[in-house]
């Protein structure tokens, strides 16, 4: 039997699965100097470069110098979070505090630090009254009051006769720790050894290591670090070793030496458990049974594997977090649930070592290891933590690699142990391996593939291509089932049988590629299942990997294809029952499958390990962050012991189900920054949230950006946030860390974000921002108000102002048509004045005395007519073109058999014009066509002409009255009294009637005269033309 080492043995110590926060992750410098964690749940991260804050996912950094050549100044003593919640921090460059509200560190004290030249200060601690006490290389003990920022300084002065050399190594100071007892004595880890300070009396007493190693070792009294137990004992880190003093009995008693390293020394003290007092110092943890008085383990730091140990600080969870040269080592006990232990062997095959089967011994300590190739099985002591090899017999290998397959314990007691061409018994007492008379039973080459033993004693070996064998271990007698396989559709070049399982009836599964089959023992034969039958579905052909059998018997099957299946091992042949795949739970396809005693299924996969609760359908998933090793293989089985084991590559990974626990840490929300428009603005409260935030009108676009407090699965922290005031529900985030608004009006508002862990687990506080937008002056009451007030003038005015209108039109209305009537009143004159009237009945009177009875009918008719026309059109504001014309051309023949004839006349219409449909306001033409008969044709010598075209352009009506009388120059020259005086009348009623229809109805009637001239420029007539928008 072969021993072996193993491969970072740690037992029950957590140290497996280390996080490291180095430069990488954030921090300012990878060499942690300090640990500490404020009341809020920060962790606060001295180093050689400045400070850093640790939320379990972010490295924020606070340095005191921006300036190169102070670069040193930045290298932190000590950070320390007291009770109060400031955090403080020592470095070369003096004491800070942090001021949350700045988001930065000031000195302390601010003012008056002239004094403090040359002074270090080493390490910080709160007594139980809640004073601040500063170590530090010169000046005794310091006092730190930060409500009067003032630090105090207590000189010691210990009783004897001491040089003055030793009184100054005296008040050098490390370390300081309050007596469990007494509360105003302070025992002080100096440059000289141990101080005992009365804080009341300021009298301090010194104590020496003395004697012979005292002569021998230069630090003998450097002590460092200092412990004050419950038992009322001082343990003491000194340079190069640690010891307990007993003040009653005033004695020194050294526990063990430590081996020193160049470089930077450290040393700190954690009480890990009642009777455990852990030692880190810069080379590794000692740690120490304060009840029995011994050293139970010492571990050395491995810079070379990137192993370092110890409990610098172990916080409210549990969590050791260690500082090193090389970052901050943090070990969560979350992921120290899964245990892995790996040899050292070395493999010959690419692939490694592939962990095949895991039996426990009788007693549960040792555990035998089946593996894939090597010199035999291998054997791992729990208690030791030793790997041996039980080496096969050379006679039986052959010069060949021992090729593990498989291991059972049998109902008797014995182990048997198969490799792919022989079996082996395992003698637990002697660790020998001896081979079986079995190979007789299968054909010459025949390669063995799994074990099992049933509950009839029967053991059942499958092979790769020949079939299934079944061994009655008394006598050895084997029979060998060939041609399971042969029915149609199933392909014998993959006749490999693998996942034997039994059954609570008693029949054995098995899985070939595809499909499966099932032996039933009272039968003696095989049911063959190669297209599986669903209850909802059609039959599908699936590959099986493994089975496993719940706590109520049902049998469940790991398909490549469909995830887990259910089937009743009663009737195999309906086929599936139920079924679970990554679209309803199933977070990892189960490479191997393992029951514990609730009937929970566990599964092994490349994803992480699953707990399956079969009667609830419910899945747990553990990853990487609980100790799950990525190297798993994808073996599991349940020991005897209720462990579970899961094959890795070169060992195996072990855990209790029972107490596995899942994540139950609730992340703390907080705000990181809050921004507009881009730009960062707020000042901070406190660590974890902002005050009011108070914005204008125009700064309607803004952002929050949060994070959460959390250190076990940062990374799966999930995120829900709402504005009340404009988000009714919470807005779900996943993982994202942001949310931005727009266009939000004015009012006041609260932003409230909630965090949760893995697990859906919430965080009963929201982190809370309560925002004030303020409103736009257009906006506000008193706008509105005001806009109100001048609206309702407004309308008022309107209202005023029309009603002044419709007085000021209807005055104008009734003005207009008190002028319209005098006007057409006038007009009607103009056009029926006594002496037309006179002369027409004079006309016919002639035609009547000459007893031309004919004509005068005539006359009379066309003399009736007009007149009818006239008194019709002139009570009408309008009158078709139409009775316009007529009236005019009636006008003009009563006119031209007045003047007998002495004048022809015509009335031009352009083609098209629909006279009914076109409407003007009455008696427009008749007085320029008087005009042109009286002025231009009565005193003309000749027989004169005059000619009416009436024509339509651009939406208007043009009528042109054109005459070749004498002309108007010509005509006033004659000054005739009765021409000027009709001239005057008409004319001027026209005009009038013209305006008065521009101005009450809009429109542009206009008149233009136009005085005619012949070829010698003479007088030969006058043109009128009036144009008449059209309606």
């Amino acid at each position: 039997m072969l021993t072996l080492s193993l491969t970072a043995a740690r037992g029950q110590y957590p140290f497996d699965g280390p996080t490291i926060l180095t430069e990488d992750q954030g921090l300012s410098n990878s060499f942690v100097t300090a640990v500490d964690q404020d009341h809020d749940g920060f962790t606060w991260i001295g180093t050689a470069s400045g400070v850093n804050r640790f939320d379990g996912r972010e490295v924020r950094s606070f340095n005191q110098s921006d300036e190169p050549s102070n670069a040193h100044q930045d290298l932190v003593f000590d950070v320390f979070c007291d009770k109060a919640g400031h955090t403080w921090m020592s470095s070369i460059g003096g004491l800070f505090v942090f001021q949350p509200q700045h988001e930065k560190f000031r000195p302390f004290p601010y003012r008056n630090r002239d004094y403090l030249e040359g002074v270090w200060f080493y390490q910080f601690y709160q007594d139980r009254s809640g004073k601040t006490w500063v170590a530090a290389n010169k000046g005794g003990i310091w006092q730190a009051d930060l409500g009067k920022d003032t630090l105090y300084r207590h000189p010691l002065k210990p009783d004897g006769d001491f040089t003055e050399e030793e009184r100054s190594r005296t008040n050098s100071v490390f370390a300081v720790a309050q007596d469990v007892r007494q509360d105003s004595i302070l025992w002080l880890g100096t440059h000289n050894g141990l101080v005992r300070y009365n804080t009341r009396t300021n009298r301090c007493r010194l104590y020496r290591i003395e004697g012979p190693y005292a002569d021998q070792n230069p630090y003998r009294n450097h002590f460092r670090s200092l412990y004050c137990h419950e038992d009322g004992k001082i343990y003491i880190a000194a340079q190069q070793f640690m010891a307990v003093f007993d003040p009653a009995a005033e004695t020194f008693h050294k526990i063990q030496d430590l081996k020193s390293a160049p470089g930077p020394r450290y040393t700190s003290f954690c009480r890990y458990a009642d009777d455990k007092l852990w030692l880190t110092y810069e080379l590794g943890l000692i740690v120490y049974n304060t009840a029995t008085g011994k050293v139970e383990r010492a571990f050395v730091n491995s810079p070379d594997d990137n192993r370092f140990y110890g409990a610098d600080l172990k916080d409210s969870a549990g969590r050791l977090w260690v500082r090193s040269p090389v970052g901050l080592f943090l070990y969560r006990p979350l992921a120290q649930q899964i245990k892995s232990y790996q040899h050292d062997a070395t493999s010959h095959v690419d692939y490694g070592y592939l962990i095949t089967d895991i039996v426990e011994s009788r007693d549960q300590r040792t555990l035998f290891i089946c593996e894939s190739q090597g010199e035999g099985i291998f054997a791992f002591d729990r208690e030791t933590e030793q790997w041996s090899v039980i080496v096969a017999p050379p006679a039986a290998m052959k010069n060949r690699p021992f090729l593990g397959q498989g291991m059972t314990r049998l109902r008797n007691g014995r182990i048997l142990v198969l490799e792919s061409y022989s079996l082996f018994e395992l003698n637990e007492n002697n660790r020998k391996l001896v081979r079986l008379p079995l190979a007789s039973a299968l054909p010459p080459g025949a390669e063995m593939v799994e074990i099992l033993e049933d509950r009839r004693g029967n053991i059942w070996i499958s092979t790769r291509r020949d079939g299934l064998l079944r061994v009655d271990p008394q006598t050895w007698r084997a029979v060998l089932y060939k041609g399971i396989f042969d029915i149609e559709g199933f392909d014998k070049r993959h006749e490999l049988i693998f996942g034997l399982k039994e059954d609570r009836l008693g029949q054995v599964w098995m899985s070939a590629s595809p499909g499966l089959s099932i032996y039933r023992p009272d039968q003696d034969d095989f049911i063959q299942i190669v297209k599986t039958p669903f209850a909802q579905g059609d039959p599908k052909e699936l590959f099986y990997t493994c089975f496993a059998t719940d706590g109520r018997g049902n049998v469940w099957a790991a398909s490549a294809d469909w995830g887990i299946c259910m089937f009743d091992p009663g009737a195999p042949e309906k086929g599936v029952l139920e079924w679970y795949d990554d679209e309803n739970g199933l977070p990892t396809f189960p490479l191997g499958m393992a029951v514990d005693r609730t009937g929970n299924i566990w599964m092994s996969g490349n994803k992480g390990l699953v707990r399956f609760d079969p009667q609830a359908g419910a899945f747990n998933e553990y990853g990487v962050s609980y100790g799950y090793s990525p190297k798993s293989q994808g073996y599991i089985r349940e020991l005897p012991s209720g462990l579970i084991a899961i094959g890795v590559n070169k060992g195996f990974s072990l855990f209790d189900p029972a107490s596995l626990q899942l994540n139950r840490e609730i992340p703390v929300p907080y705000f990181t920054s809050v921004k507009v428009f881009d730009r960062e603005v707020g000042a901070r409260d406190s660590t974890w949230h902002y005050g009011d935030l108070n914005l204008s009108y125009r700064q309607n676009f803004f952002s929050f950006e949060f994070s959460a407090i959390a250190y076990d699965l940062p990374e799966s922290v999930q995120f829900a946030y709402k504005l009340e005031g404009v988000d009714k529900d919470w807005v779900q985030a996943g993982n994202r860390r942001y949310a931005s608004y727009t266009n939000i009006p004015g009012g006041d508002y609260t932003f409230r974000v909630r965090a949760a862990n893995s697990e859906g687990l919430w965080h009963e506080t929201p982190a809370a921002l309560h925002i004030r937008i303020t409103t736009p002056w257009w906006r506000t009451w008193w706008f509105f108000a005001l806009l109100g007030l001048g609206l309702a003038g407004v309308i008022t005015g309107i209202y005023r102002f029309r009603i002044g209108q419709f007085k000021k039109q209807h005055q104008l209305k009734t003005e207009y048509e008190k002028q319209l009537a005098n006007v057409k009143m006038d007009a009607l004159r103009s056009q029926i004045n006594p002496h037309f009237i006179f002369n027409c009945l004079n006309s016919i009177d002639y035609y009547i005395i000459k007893n031309e009875s004919q004509k005068a009918s005539e006359y009379l008719n066309q003399f009736s007519r007009l007149i009818r026309l006239i008194l019709q059109n002139s009570s009408a504001n309008s009158v078709t073109l139409k009775d316009e014309l007529e009236a005019l051309q009636l006008y003009m023949q009563m006119e031209s058999l007045r003047f007998n004839n002495r004048f022809d006349y015509i009335v031009k219409v352009e083609k098209g014009l629909n006279l009914e449909a076109l409407e003007i306001p009455p008696m427009l033409l008749q007085p320029y066509v008087e005009n042109a008969i009286w002025h231009g044709l009565m005193n003309k010598g000749d027989k004169g002409k005059i000619s009416v075209e009436v024509t339509r352009e651009n939406g208007f009506l043009s009528f042109a009255v054109e005459d070749n009388g004498i002309g108007r120059k010509k005509a006033e020259a004659l000054k005739s009294k009765n021409a000027t005086k009709k001239r005057s009348m008409g004319m001027n009623i026209t005009r009038n009637r013209i305006e008065l229809l521009n101005q009450m109805f809009g429109r542009q009637t206009t008149v233009k005269i136009i005085d005619l001239e012949g070829e010698d420029h003479m007088p030969n007539g006058t043109r009128v033309e009036l144009s008449i928008p059209i309606n």
